[in-house]
């Protein structure tokens, strides 16, 4: 009988060890993202088409608190080389953290009056600047 409760009670005990919480191990950049990364950020666009660098023109970019481990981006009446995109909405881009620096990942396809495209982006948030790299691949027409 002690034998049998020995081992009712170890069992017990084993239990125990083998339950986690997942919770505890997601991220969480909620007051970083409200401190340090929301806002309305000012720069340069800088465009390349297929190698060969266009003139770069001012830029605004606005970065939002989409969940506690994702942002928004939007860049209004986005536009190179006189060709009026539209808006750029990159909705729950997820937030990776390394050291000091962050990084998300976006895509949006769009489709304005003259084109459609499909817009991958990446960037990297560091000391509060950020840089895009936005592949966008459009389509005019019947031509790519």
């Amino acid at each position: 009988m002690k034998k049998k409760v020995f081992y009712l009670f170890a069992l017990i005990c084993s239990m125990s060890l083998f339950a986690s919480c997942s919770d505890d191990d997601d991220p969480n950049y909620y007051s970083v993202i409200e401190k340090e990364i929301a806002g309305n950020y000012k720069g340069t666009l800088s465009v390349s088409i297929d190698g060969t660098a266009m003139p770069g023109a001012p830029q605004n970019i606005t970065i939002e608190k989409a969940s506690p481990t994702a942002i928004n981006l939007s860049i209004k009446d986005f536009s190179f080389m006189g060709i009026s995109i539209g808006n750029v909405e990159l909705k729950n881009c997820a937030l990776s953290q390394n050291g000091d620096t962050y990084t998300f990942t976006g895509t949006q396809n769009l489709k304005t009056d003259a084109l459609s495209c499909v817009i991958d982006a990446k960037g990297t948030i560091v000391k509060g600047k950020v840089t895009i790299d936005m592949d966008v691949d459009a389509t005019v027409g019947d031509a790519k």
